[in-house]
């Protein structure tokens, strides 16, 4: 991707990605999940290649304050 360049991923047209900044600039990637990505079982490329379950680790109790 170039800079300024957005992209979209999801069930229905593809969403296996991989995220990385080949540059020393700071690079930002934002992500937007429909559900509690805390919880939801994913799917991932491990190193020897094979598709393995995981679940994030990200905090599924999530507190916005004004």
């Amino acid at each position: 991707m170039i800079k300024g360049q957005v992209d979209a991923v999801s069930p229905t047209i593809g969403d296996w990605h991989r995220v990385s900044n080949p540059t020393n600039d700071v690079s930002i990637s934002i992500h937007v999940y429909g559900a509690n990505i805390g919880k939801v079982v994913r799917r991932k490329v491990g190193v020897n290649q094979n598709v393995e379950d995981f679940i994030s680790g990200y905090s599924s109790e999530c507190v916005f304050r004004s």
